[in-house]
Parts: structure tokens; sequence; C-alpha cells
């Protein structure tokens, strides 16, 4: 069973509603961690169970993660490490740093995610390697 079978069950509807519930950042970092078939209620559960661990106690410091062009399908698809650096930064520090995760060209595209990065509007960004270079060669 590939990936792109295991989300097949969701829509997009059901995913941002439960994106609403809980955030989009422990709904994606939920997501990346199934490992069997994906239904909304396990989809659901695990984002809740992400959420309680995120927040259960306050963050010192919250990084804003600008990813340009990710959002939940292709991340599943596209293993690009950007939900797992996010996932293991925040368990490493024992939820002292927090990763807001705005996908999706939300907060920036391919061209600019170097220049946001650069004005401290994001964090941490992923781009590609071509787009990014024209700004920090």
């Amino acid at each position: 069973m590939g990936i792109s079978d295991k989300i097949n069950g969701i829509s997009r509807r059901d995913l941002f509603r439960v994106a609403g519930r809980y955030g989009m950042s422990s709904t994606l970092l939920a997501a990346s961690g199934f490992g069997g078939a994906m239904s909304l209620a396990n989809l659901a559960s695990a984002a809740e169970s992400t959420y309680d661990k995120r927040f259960a106690k306050e963050a010192k410091f919250t990084l804003k993660f600008g990813a340009a062009g990710f959002n939940a399908r292709n991340l599943l698809i596209e293993r690009a490490g950007a939900l797992e650096f996010a996932r293991d930064l925040e368990s490493r520090t024992d939820g002292e740093i927090r990763v807001e995760f705005i996908g999706d060209n939300q907060i920036c595209g391919q061209v600019s995610c170097v220049e946001k990065c650069q004005q401290g509007i994001v964090d941490i960004y992923a781009a590609s390697t071509q787009n990014s270079a024209g700004g920090a060669p």
C-alpha cells in the first residue's frame, strides 16, 4: 500500500476540518507519522494526540517554518524531511521550541522564502536550491 493509497480516503475538506480544530502543524505532523491505512477518525485521533503533546507546556521559543509549495498531500508523497525535522526539534527540546509549519505558499513562495527569512518574517524555510540561490548565493 503506497502513501497515495493511504490518504485517498480523506478529502481536502475533511483534512482542513481536522486542521481547523487542532492546527495545521499538529495535523501534518500526525499525518506524516502514519504507517498504516489512514482514515479520518485515525487522523483526528493522531492530530489530537500530537496537539496534546505539543501544547502540554508553554514553549520558550516558537519558530515559523515557511515551506514553499509543500502541503499535506505532497509532503506525504515527496518526503522532504520538513515535518520530520520539526517533530525531531520539538521532541529533542522537550517542547521548549515549537515549530509552526506554514506550508502551501501561505507565507512565502519558492523565490520569496529566502528573502522572508532574511527579513525575519520566517525563521526557517524550505524551498528549492535553484530558486533560493538568487537571494542567497
